[in-house]
């Protein structure tokens, strides 16, 4: 099968087939430095009095603008590697809002039954509570069929995403049938999508 980019604009979808996709983004980001088109439609700042730190580097945000929040979903052992990925997005003025990257989500085996289940609960919350404060959340998916001791919390995760009209980005592999949704975007590595992300923060790269 064939791959299909979509971009998602309010007019509606603009389907790309594998044959007309560079040339197509090519004159997109040709045409938008022209007109002085600094991010996306799709990719909207809130405003914020917050003043521009002096140190920042030039591809943050700039002053009156703030960064989206995202939320970092993926099989939980890569969590270091999630922590990478929320450092490159940090340096564009993004937020990630996923506490579990940081190890913290590690189960005791000490703990006895009942503290277990309490301690899972408390996880549970703070991930949704993480999730539901992001504007995005990407979901970073396996390949098919692979031997895995995956719990499958992304899986939910990207559900809720869904049901709330969260901007959804998956990478790696398409899963199941939700992530061929005409909303979902799909990317087949991180860097192709941090390229996408520095382009809509205004660095055309």
């Amino acid at each position: 099968m064939k791959e299909v980019k979509a971009i998602t604009g309010r007019a509606g979808i603009l389907r790309i087939d594998e044959h007309n996709a560079g040339r197509f983004f090519y004159d997109l980001i040709r045409h938008a430095a022209h007109a002085g088109v600094r991010r996306w439609p799709l990719c909207q700042r809130r405003s914020s009095s917050r003043r521009r730190h002096p140190h920042r580097s030039r591809a943050e945000p700039e002053d009156g603008d703030e960064g989206m929040k995202i939320y970092l979903a993926a099989r939980y052992s890569r969590g270091p590697e999630m922590q990478r990925y929320a450092d490159d997005l940090n340096k564009i003025g993004h937020e990630v809002t996923s506490r579990w990257i940081t190890g913290s989500h590690a189960l005791d085996s000490q703990l006895s039954p009942i503290e277990q289940a309490e301690e899972q609960d408390r996880m549970a919350w703070e991930d949704f509570a993480d999730l539901d404060k992001a504007d995005c959340v990407i979901s970073f998916t396996e390949p098919p069929r692979e031997p895995s001791s995956s719990r499958g919390g992304r899986h939910v995760e990207f559900g809720i995403a869904l049901a709330r009209s969260k901007r959804l980005i998956v990478v790696g592999h398409r899963e199941n049938v939700f992530h061929w949704l005409h909303m979902v975007e799909f990317y087949s590595e991180w860097l192709e999508l941090l390229r996408k992300l520095y382009i809509e923060a205004g660095e055309f790269v």
